[in-house]
């Protein structure tokens, strides 16, 4: 599942099952924590998203940008990957 967070001129897409907000002190970015649930989609798939990270950022134009950061680099077999004892 996609949540879309709406704002009063536009629409921002975030990742599957948002679970966290945090805004800066001076509201200009927010962060969302997108946890990825394992479950069924609409059409009864089973389907297991990877948890990403959002970050909204508020241009002085009032337009929004929006950058998804994804942890794929430190999945098994990549080269960011270690193991932690």
């Amino acid at each position: 599942m996609i949540i879309i967070i709406l704002t009063s001129d536009r629409n921002v897409l975030v990742g599957p099952h948002p679970k966290h907000l945090r805004y800066t002190d001076d509201c200009d970015t927010v962060v969302v924590s997108n946890e990825g649930i394992a479950g069924k989609d609409s059409a009864g798939n089973y389907v297991n998203p990877e948890g990403s990270i959002t970050i909204i950022h508020r241009e002085k134009t009032a337009n929004r940008s929006a950058r998804m950061v994804d942890f794929h680099s430190y999945n098994i077999g990549q080269p960011n990957f270690k193991y932690i004892i």
